[in-house]
């Protein structure tokens, strides 16, 4: 009897040791750390792949900060990284800036970011471009076809890419924009054209509309002779405050031009 009361009492003071535990809110998550691994490469301006891919500043942003820097090959790795979701930005002086949100890191098995040497990751990676230098001097729209006058610093590129802005009020701002459309344009000696279909934008026939134009540099593949497959790249990103995609291998606006929309 005397054994059944102290086993009892020690039973007792076992679950009031627990009680007591538990009241502290402790909360145990498990500490899930783990690589999280990319690749970015680099371009020049005409879209013609860098011999170095190297010193790309990749910063994972979540509850912390973190940093690391690719290598001459492209490869990027964050490792020790705790599980969470991740803005990623990607930086090199000299080149636009490329930013990705919602990236989810679930630590322990390394997170590859859609590519591997051996493409059974995909064959997406990310893709940085130097900052546009080319300058458009002079444009004209003629019923539905662009022409462009352009320079550049290098030799002429056998197309160049434009983002046009265009609005019904002289001396606006590309951010009040009425309509904005990219269009493709092929080189014709030293004039770039290409068909620019007006009758999609939001102007009235005989209006007047005022346009502003930008190189963009986009649209570049990486072909690897010795595998199957080609690498294509995340390039450009929507920004949710702005509401609009954002193009980091943008040039500078061009001045503005004026047309009249086709009857």
């Amino acid at each position: 009897m005397k054994n059944s009361q102290l086993n009892f009492a020690l039973l007792a003071v076992c679950l009031i040791g627990l009680w007591v535990g538990c009241s502290k809110e402790e909360v145990l998550l498990p500490d899930l750390k783990g690589s999280l691994v990319g690749y970015v490469f680099c371009f020049d301006e005409y879209a013609n792949l860098l011999n170095d891919q190297g010193h790309v500043q990749v910063t994972a942003i979540g509850l912390k900060q973190y940093s690391c820097t690719s290598d001459e090959n492209g490869r990027f790795e964050f490792t020790h990284l705790p599980a969470g979701t991740y803005e990623l930005h990607f930086e090199k002086a000299g080149f636009g800036t490329l930013k990705q949100f919602g990236i989810q890191h679930f630590g322990g098995k390394p997170t590859v970011l859609g590519l591997s040497l051996d493409g059974s990751d995909g064959n997406s990676a990310f893709f940085l471009y130097q900052i546009a230098t080319s300058q458009v001097v002079d444009m004209v729209i003629e019923n539905d076809t662009i022409k462009a006058t352009l320079s550049f610093d290098g030799a002429y590129p056998e197309y160049v890419d434009l983002v046009l802005f265009l609005s019904d009020a002289s001396g606006f701002n590309t951010d009040e924009a009425k309509a904005k459309t990219t269009r493709s344009l092929v080189r014709h000696g030293n004039i770039y054209e290409e068909y620019l279909y007006p009758a999609s934008f939001p102007f009235e026939p005989g209006q007047q509309v005022f346009v502003r134009a930008c190189v963009v540099t986009t649209g570049a593949l990486i072909i690897n002779s010795d595998m199957p497959y080609y690498i294509s790249g995340i390039e450009t990103y929507y920004d949710y405050l702005l509401h609009q995609t954002i193009y980091p291998n943008q040039g500078n606006e061009s001045a503005q031009f004026t047309f009249i929309m086709p009857e």
